[in-house]
């Protein structure tokens, strides 16, 4: 299968009430029910995000939302740099663990590029539990700077991509 990401707006809005990557009956996963809840509830209402969905026909299969940042390098005399900020990565529940998370972090990767090739950094966080998400940006060169809280910062270099 070969995705291709399209801008997602508010008239995406049903189907991203509805989107699911939890399985139904499976043990509550705390970062699993906050991605849920937020491509459900908030990201096509945050300004200044740019949103992208992923379909196979008319079934959304996943989401990424990306913005721009500033990151402050190195931690020990910091200078700052212009980023990206990964926001979500998010894929259905059938369709996970099959390659397609690293084909949307591709695309999403992709598209941070050509809008602003001189943001060569990106950021994102990941919870300290979740190895998932945590192995396939480390696929892509994004691994874990620093902890905050229960969450990695995670940084890398999109030169390297």
């Amino acid at each position: 299968m070969t995705l291709l990401p399209s801008r997602a707006s508010l008239e995406d809005d049903a189907a991203f009430a509805a989107f699911s990557c939890l399985a139904t009956g499976t043990p509550s996963t705390p970062w699993l029910e906050e991605v849920e809840n937020y491509v459900r509830a908030r990201v096509l209402r945050v300004p200044d995000l740019h949103v992208l969905a992923f379909r196979d026909g008319d079934e959304l299969i996943a989401v990424s939302a990306f913005y721009e940042s500033e990151i402050e390098l190195p931690a020990n005399q910091p200078a700052g740099y212009p980023a990206w900020h990964l926001e979500v990565v998010a894929v259905a529940h059938p369709r996970q663990r099959n390659g397609v998370g690293l084909e949307v972090l591709d695309h999403t990767l992709s598209v941070m590029r050509d809008i602003s090739p001189d943001r060569v950094f990106v950021v994102a966080r990941a919870h300290l539990k979740n190895r998932a998400s945590i192995g396939l940006c480390a696929k892509r060169g994004i691994t874990p700077y620093v902890p905050s809280g229960t969450y990695w910062v995670m940084v890398g270099d999109l030169r390297a991509q």
